[in-house]
C-alpha cells in the first residue's frame, strides 16, 4: 500500500474497509502513524465542536444579514476604502502637526549669532547711510567725491 492511498482512507475514515493492509502499513511507516495520530485528534475535536449547541444570534443579526446580502458588494468596500484612505490622512496630518509643535516647542533657540553692534559702529553705519558713502576696515569712509573721512567722534556717557 502507498502512503498516499493510506491518507486518504484515513481521511474518508474507511479504516473498516481493509483493516490488514492498514495495520500492516502502520507498523512499516512511522510517518503515517504520526499522520494517523494526528488525524485521529483532529476528528475528535470536529466532533466535540459538533457536538456543542450553536449560539443563539445575536440582536439585529437577521436584519444586519438580509441588508448586507441585498446591498452589491463594490459599494460597501468602496465605502470602507474610502474612510480608510480618508481616516489614514487626517492621522499623518495630526501628526505631522504635533510632531512639528512638539519641536517648535521643545527646541531651545539659538539666541543672537554675534554681539550687537557697538554705538560707533552704529554711527559709522548712520554716517554712511547719510552721505551715501562707502565704509572701510580701518574706520574711515569715503564719500561719492572721492574725499576720505574719519568717524565723528561721539560723546561718551560721562560727557552727557
Amino acid at each position: 500500500m502507498r502512503c498516499d492511498d493510506f491518507r486518504m482512507m484515513v481521511e474518508e475514515e474507511r479504516a473498516d474497509a481493509v483493516p490488514e493492509l492498514l495495520r500492516a502499513h502502520l507498523e512499516k511507516c512511522a510517518a503515517c502513524r504520526s499522520y494517523a495520530e494526528d488525524w485521529g485528534r483532529v476528528s475528535e475535536a470536529f466532533r466535540a465542536a459538533a457536538a456543542d449547541p450553536l449560539p443563539e444570534p445575536t440582536f439585529g443579526f437577521t436584519d444586519r444579514l438580509l441588508r448586507r446580502l441585498a446591498s452589491p458588494p463594490g459599494a460597501e468596500r468602496a465605502a470602507r476604502e474610502f474612510v480608510e484612505r480618508v481616516g489614514r490622512r487626517v492621522a499623518f496630518a495630526t501628526m505631522l502637526l504635533a510632531t512639528l509643535t512638539l519641536l517648535a516647542l521643545g527646541l531651545p533657540t539659538s539666541g543672537p549669532v554675534r554681539e550687537p553692534a557697538s554705538a560707533d559702529l552704529m554711527a559709522q553705519a548712520d554716517q554712511a547711510s547719510n552721505s551715501n558713502g562707502i565704509v572701510f576696515a580701518d574706520d574711515t569712509w569715503v564719500s561719492q567725491t572721492g574725499n576720505p573721512h574719519r568717524p565723528i567722534p561721539q560723546a561718551g556717557p560721562s560727557e552727557k
